[in-house]
């Protein structure tokens, strides 16, 4: 994978357009560890930030772990992923092929043995909702793993417009989605997080020192169906 980012020319001039990288994005930083640190992304993660939180969260889930993993059930059917092969949701028709190839979302592939083993760390770490939530947590707590500087960097927004991946208004930091992000997370505020295909959400609120953390093995839409949202704004008004 990271052979093929490698030769891999940009779709567009760097610097005057965004796109999400659904899968990119996690073999890109997860290449630039092991380079650095010689671990595999996984084994980083587990040992830097997880395991010393004691947050249960994978990136490569072991096979002591298949027991608690939960089955994902796709969407009711006549809900957008039916149509998602037959939808021009994108700008480029290269872009709409890889975000929404539906032969990724089925049953058979994201509840597969090979599938949990992988680390691909753009799609497919497997935590409980508290798991997701200590390590946001640990972020707004000052715990060690970012210097606080380090975090006020990442959720600072770098891009905001309109996604050239996927046609949608976003908004990220270094890593993290923001507030200009609108289906997921409250507009104005400083928080940030990222959401996860079909509406699973992790999120940190430094203001009202809030960290959250939705997971679901019932799948919704592949944009997220507001639950997530809803449940947020709920945490906040709330405080």
């Amino acid at each position: 994978m990271t052979d093929a980012l490698a030769a891999e020319e940009p779709f567009w001039e760097p610097g005057t357009a965004h796109g999400y990288h659904t899968l990119s994005f996690g073999h890109l930083n997860g290449e630039v560890v092991r380079r650095i640190d010689g671990r595999d992304i996984g084994r980083f993660f587990h040992d830097e930030i997880a395991g010393p939180l004691g947050a249960d969260f994978f990136i490569g889930t072991p096979a002591s772990e298949d027991h608690r993993v939960a089955e994902l059930a796709l969407p009711h059917k006549g809900s957008m992923l039916a149509k998602v092969a037959h939808q021009a949701v994108g700008i480029d028709p290269m872009s709409i092929e890889r975000y929404d190839d539906p032969s990724i979302l089925t049953p058979p592939i994201l509840n597969s043995i090979p599938w949990r083993r992988a680390q691909i760390p753009g799609a497919n770490g497997f935590a409980t909702a508290r798991g997701m939530a200590r390590i946001y947590g640990a972020l707004v707590n000052d715990e060690g793993v970012l210097r606080p500087e380090t975090v006020v960097l990442a959720r600072t927004p770098q891009v905001h417009g309109l996604d050239r991946t996927h046609g949608a208004v976003n908004e990220f930091g270094l890593g993290f989605a923001t507030s200009g992000t609108p289906t997921s997370y409250r507009p104005g505020s400083n928080g940030f997080g990222h959401g996860g295909a079909y509406g699973s959400l992790g999120h940190a609120d430094p203001d009202a020192r809030l960290s959250f953390g939705f997971v679901f093995n019932q799948l919704g839409e592949p944009q997220g169906d507001g639950r997530a949202a809803r449940l947020l704004d709920a945490a906040l008004d709330a405080i």
